[in-house]
């Protein structure tokens, strides 16, 4: 036996977005140049669109999870990070130093926007090539 079914909850991850970079990406970008993820492969909901220049433009007053991963093709030390409308998102900076041609850089956040912004993954040092990227946004609240 079973009692009353209550009303159905918000869907919570009804609004995502995936963007992708394929192939050799982006060549020799400087420090701070967005690296730009232009193919969306999914997107639901509107709290979460495609931005200028490859970034992302995110609702205010929401709570999100962005997850990247980015292949740096450049021997020697390569970064990457989360930016929040410019200012670096704490804990996303990914460094690697090796010899070898590929590295993979990722990171993660959770973080709440009081405003409606922009959201972008940056390279950390001069002249890197990324390529392969790919970058996960899920409205957690």
């Amino acid at each position: 036996m079973t009692g009353i079914t209550g009303p159905t909850g918000p869907t919570v991850t009804a609004n995502n977005l995936m963007g992708i970079t394929s192939g050799a990406g982006n060549v020799g970008l400087a420090a701070g140049q967005i690296i730009p993820v232009p193919t969306i492969t999914e997107q639901n909901g509107t709290a979460i669109t495609p931005g200028p220049g490859g970034t992302f433009n995110l609702a205010a007053n929401q709570t999100y999870y962005v997850d990247y991963r980015t292949n740096a093709n450049s021997p020697g030390t390569v970064a990457a990070a989360l930016t929040l409308n410019g200012a670096g998102i704490a804990g996303t900076n990914a460094v690697a130093t090796s010899n070898t041609i590929t590295q993979v850089l990722a990171g993660s956040a959770i973080f709440t926007t009081a405003v409606a912004s922009n959201l972008a993954l940056i390279s950390g040092t001069a002249a890197s090539n990324f390529g392969s990227t790919s970058v996960t946004i899920i409205k957690l609240a």
